[in-house]
Formats: structure tokens, sequence, C-alpha cells
């Protein structure tokens, strides 16, 4: 004869241990990844704030004032040096444009390409320059000329008077000796003396000084930012198979431990009977209390366990700021020009 109190005695004993082991494995893992979440978010909250910092920090430097200040006085100096280098007449023959950006001190936390671009233009200005004023040259030496030529002209039809003589060989003389000294001047141009700027250089160097500081910073937590966002985005979402486990663990308890106990104890075979008032008879016997306590009990800290996995999610916001974070222009867009001069 079948013993059935050994029968489900034995199963639930074994469903038990079942629950036991499979529910220590995973409250174990789920402090783990505790553990771990609320280190990599605390990183996470601190770099943010440093970043937002370092943000503050840069934007109360004034670089626009310290980039206006030196390329001004570089364009200047710029200026100067096509004026007394350049006189070609078409752009592309310039063959000193590599000597004049190495005189030129240009802001390492400007745009080089904006900084080229406006070279260039200068450039095409002076050799246009250059042309209209070999072409007033020329205007001038084609204007006395015909005047020459009309003189000669009238002198040979015997109409040009001796006062008309005196008063056209002037200007004629004068026109050609004017032509032929600019003339000269374009061909034998002597330099423009170079005055030296007076800038604020005490300011200027502090404000440099601590800009690059600044920068120091933000590249060491653009490092950081890179490096976290890799990690947390590296590391693998278990809440779903975890959250799965708990409530596999709980069916386990439920249809393993609690409804074998249900029957206990028995002096045949169980007689399975689905009415309310077979569950009603059970439930509010002294055995129906306990397994009644022991499930709401059971439940409860599965509850907790599982309530504390879901949330071992970072916030969106805090992953996309810190994403942002790792390129070095989210805090300054000047501080890209200084990688791009460094590379």
């Amino acid at each position: 004869m079948t013993d059935w109190n050994w029968f489900f005695s034995t199963l639930s004993q074994s469903a038990a241990a079942i629950t036991g082991i499979f529910g220590a494995f995973i409250i174990t893992k789920i402090f783990s990844n505790q553990t771990s979440f609320h280190e990599k978010s605390k990183a996470l909250r601190q770099l943010i704030a440093d970043g937002r910092k370092i943000k503050l920090d840069a934007k109360a430097c004034n670089i626009n004032w310290y980039n206006t200040t030196i390329n001004s006085a570089a364009l200047d100096e710029a200026e100067i040096f096509l004026s007394n280098h350049c006189h070609e007449l078409d752009p592309s023959e310039f063959q000193k444009r590599d000597e004049l950006m190495r005189e030129l001190k240009f802001s390492k936390f400007s745009d080089e390409s904006l900084i080229n671009e406006k070279i260039e233009s200068m450039i095409v200005q002076r050799c246009q320059k250059n042309k209209e004023e070999i072409e007033r040259e020329i205007a001038v030496r084609e204007e006395a000329k015909r005047k020459k030529e009309e003189f000669e002209k009238r002198s040979l039809e015997g109409k040009l008077t001796l006062g008309d003589a005196l008063r056209r060989q002037a200007p004629i003389g004068l026109a050609h000796s004017h032509f032929q000294q600019n003339m000269a001047s374009i061909r034998d141009k002597q330099p423009t003396i170079i005055v030296p700027n007076i800038l604020p250089w005490p300011e200027l160097n502090k404000v440099a000084s601590n800009y690059m500081a600044i920068y120091t910073k933000a590249k060491h937590n653009s490092i950081l930012a890179a490096d976290l966002v890799e990690s947390i985005s590296q590391s693998p979402d278990s809440r779903t198979q975890i959250a799965a486990s708990l409530i596999l663990v709980s069916l386990i308890f439920f249809a393993g431990v609690i409804y074998p106990l249900s029957f206990m104890p028995l002096s045949g075979a169980p007689e399975l009977e689905y009415s309310f008032s077979a569950v009603s008879r059970i439930l509010f016997s002294l055995k129906g209390a306990l397994l009644t306590t022991l499930s709401a009990a059971f439940l409860a800290v599965i509850s907790v366990f599982f309530v504390a996995n879901m949330r071992l999610k970072h916030d969106d916001n805090d992953i996309t700021e810190a994403t942002t974070l790792s390129k070095i222009e989210a805090y300054s867009k000047n501080f890209k020009y200084i990688d791009n001069r460094a590379e």
C-alpha cells in the first residue's frame, strides 16, 4: 500500500531544498549586481558633476577675448608681411605661405581652418591690389603716350603755339616721370616697418594658463567618461534572467512545497477537490493559517529582491550625458582645436 504521507513529505522537502539552493544563488547574484551597480552609479554621478563643473570653469575663462586679441594682432602682422613680400598678381604664384604661417602666432585655441581661409583671402586681396596698381600705372602711361602723340601731331601741322607747347610738355613729362617712379616702387618695394603690437600679455598669459589647466581636467574626465560608458554598455543586463528565475523559484515553492503540504496528513489516497468549500476548509484551518503565513512571508521576500533587481538600471539621461562628456568639445568647443593641432 502506498504511503502518500511519505510521498508528499519527501516531495515537499526536495522542492524546499531546490528552492533554497536556487534562491540562495539568485540572491547572492542580486547582491553582487547591487554592489557593482552602486559603484558604477556613484562613479557616474561624480563624473557628471565634475564634467558640469569643468564646463562652468571653461565658460568663465574669457577665451573668446583671448582668441580675438591674439588673432587680430597676428592678422595685422600678416598684412605687413604680405605688403613686404607679396608682389605677385596671381595668388597661386605666391611661394611664401609656409614662411608666413611660421612667423604668425595665432591662438592655438582657435579654428585653424578659418585662419587659413582668412590668410588666403588676404593673399587674394593683396594680389588684386597689386594688379590694380599696375593697371593704374599702365593707364597713366597710355594717357601720357596719347597726349604726347597729340602734341607731336599738332606740332607737325603747325597748329601748336609756344604757350600750348609749354602747357602740354609739362604734364606729359610729369606723367611719364610719375609712372616710372611708381613702377620702380613696385619692383623695388621697401619693407614696411613693423610696429610691435602692444598687447596685455600678463592677462593673456593668465587666460591661456587657466584654460590649459581646465583642458587637462576635461581631457582626463572625458577619458574616464568613455571608459565608464563602455564598461556599463558591455556589462550584461541580467535583470530579466534573474526576474524569470525568481518567478520560477516561486512556482517551485508553491507547487512543490505548499501544495503537497496542504494534503497532509493523509489516511488514504488523496482526493482532488477544486471547490470553494474545500479551499475555505483548508484555508481557515490551523494548517491553512500556517501555510498562508509561510506563503506570504516567502512572497514578501521574493518581491523585495524582485523589485531590487529591476531597479538595477542606470538612468538613460545619465548615460546620455556621460556619453556626451566623453567628447572633449562637450566641455568647450575650443578644446577640439587643441586636439586637432596635436594630431
